[in-house]
């Protein structure tokens, strides 16, 4: 090969610009992408997937094969000589063609999968895979046979007898006729069912035993947990009733409880009540604290549930707080008398509890009406609290609240007189409205009056306030006589009614005040 001529490389400008067109690029197809592997044959797109041409197996491969045996020579092509042989040679020297170029495009397409297999292709495939078919029955009975002497037991009888059925049994071959061609010989082995493995059977019994256990387990907890279920919902109906007993005996309410909602109520339908309520609230009461005032069995008592139900309980009681200031400047706070909620509590406790809930309540709406009418004092009003200055020095407040904010104060004898006074007070009003409203009917046009609450409270404290300022006064001047030698003595009581007088004035809508008695003694006189 020899090398270009410098000066006719270096040609015209002209002549460089058409040499790429006689250039040619060996445009091969790639195989194999950037990361190196190979890169697969795309068939369509379908929903935005790609579907690629997928890779034949050499055991699909050889399936196809076999399959264009039995469809281009026949079902019968392995047992039909004359087919197997079946091939047309041509005289050297007739045929036609000989001697003609067989052109390259022609010689690809009879090479294609459009060519049939010859004699000699099938043959040669056929030497190929008879061996190889041959060796893999070899290897399988030799794994049969390991695999039934592992499972087999150690016996050597039992060893013995499975290798005794193992062994072929020769068939009686018939001599062919002297006028045919002699067949092949072949054998048959006589194949016999093992005798049954000690261990599989041991294996089956076991799982049909466990099967048969799981199952009567499962029964036996449905059965279990039905019997418990209906131990549970007859304790639970016991103690619905024996409550219901127990609150009637304690001569609580008992009202019919509605229809539930969508209950046919027309013209033959059943009215009768399905369950009952419990009325705790007063019977005077207004209508806003009486429907509060309800409370139902619960039908899901047990561990963690309340044996009664309140739809509407607030949990809020009234706490009473008495602030004094004294001539030097020091404040005390004291309270009424709390009783702590129980959580383990039964119904007529808990029952007691909510109507003293539900009456604190009411008597606390009643003060905040009462507070905005004062004539004479200013108190200070909130959603929970009133305040109210009853003298000098004197603050009383009344406070709605929960018992978790409930705060630790020192105990008041007066602030539970008060509080004491106020459920009085109320069953007062009740009375008198009651008496009231029956009388209107008989005389209407009678002026309706309303006994204060909040107004008798006040006057209790100034009357009190009075009363130790009086006594104080008294003692100084006794002890101012007794200074110059003169004998001096100060009796003093604030009330002078007995405890039954004293509920009676409390008691009666429009009764006398509170009288008391101070005696100052002097030189026995």
């Amino acid at each position: 090969m020899s090398l270009p001529d410098p000066d006719q490389t270096l040609g015209s400008p002209k002549d460089q610009q058409d040499d790429w067109k006689g250039l040619k690029l060996s445009l091969e197809r790639p195989y194999k992408d950037d990361k190196g592997e190979k890169i697969r044959t795309l068939l369509d797109i379908e929903n935005d997937k790609f579907i690629f041409e997928e890779k034949e197996s050499q055991a699909e491969r050889l399936k196809t094969n076999f399959h264009r045996i039995f469809q281009e020579r026949g079902i019968d092509f392995f047992h039909d000589p004359d087919k197997r042989f079946a091939k047309i040679d041509t005289p050297k020297g007739e045929d036609p063609h000989e001697g003609e170029e067989v052109p390259a495009d022609k010689e690809e397409e009879e090479g294609g999968l459009s060519k049939h297999m010859t004699f000699e292709e099938l043959n040669a495939m056929r030497k190929e895979l008879v061996p190889n078919l041959l060796v893999a029955l070899g290897e399988m009975t030799q794994a049969r046979d390991i695999l039934n002497s592992l499972l087999s037991s150690v016996q050597t009888t039992t060893i013995n007898s499975i290798l005794s059925n193992l062994q072929p049994n020769p068939a009686p071959v018939q001599a062919a006729p002297t006028n045919e061609p002699a067949l092949t010989t072949t054998t048959v082995n006589k194949v016999l069912k093992p005798s049954p493995v000690t261990a599989i059977q041991a294996f089956d019994t076991q799982i049909v035993i466990g099967s048969k256990d799981e199952a009567l387990r499962k029964a036996a907890s449905l059965f279990d947990s039905a019997a418990t279920s209906i131990e549970k919902n007859q304790e639970r109906s016991e103690l619905y009733w024996l409550n219901a007993l127990k609150i009637r005996q304690d001569n609580w309410r008992l009202l019919p409880a509605p229809l539930p909602p969508g209950s046919f109520v027309g013209k033959g339908g059943d009215r009768t009540a399905k369950d009952l309520l419990i009325s705790y609230g007063l019977e005077e009461s207004p209508m806003i604290f009486r429907r509060r005032a309800l409370a139902s069995l619960s039908e899901f008592q047990g561990e963690g549930t309340n044996e009664i139900v309140f739809p509407s309980r607030q949990n809020t009681r009234i706490q009473i707080s008495l602030r004094t200031t004294l001539p030097n400047g020091q404040e005390s706070i004291s309270t009424n008398t709390y009783e702590p909620h129980t959580e383990e509590a039964s119904v007529k406790k808990e029952l007691a509890r909510a109507q003293t809930e539900i009456i604190d309540q009411e008597i606390f709406s009643h003060l905040v009406k009462e507070a905005t009418a004062l004539p004479t004092i200013l108190p200070r009003v909130s959603e929970r609290s009133i305040a109210v200055d009853a003298g000098e020095g004197v603050e009383i407040k009344f406070e709605l609240l929960k018992d978790e904010d409930l705060p630790l104060l020192p105990v008041s004898p007066i602030c539970d007189i008060i509080y004491h006074g106020l459920h009085i007070l109320l069953l007062r009003k009740h009375g008198f409205h009651k008496s009231e409203r029956l009388n209107m009917a008989a005389t209407p046009g009678s002026i309706p009056y309303s006994p204060p609450i909040l107004l008798p409270i006040i006057d209790f404290l100034q009357y009190n306030l009075f009363c130790e300022k009086l006594e104080l006064e008294l003692s100084k001047a006794a002890r101012g006589v007794r200074a110059i030698g003169i004998p001096a003595a100060v009796t003093f009581n604030g009330v002078g009614e007995t405890g039954e007088e004293l509920v009676q004035i409390i008691s009666e809508p429009q009764g006398h005040p509170i009288s008391g008695e101070a005696i100052l003694t002097i030189d026995e006189r």
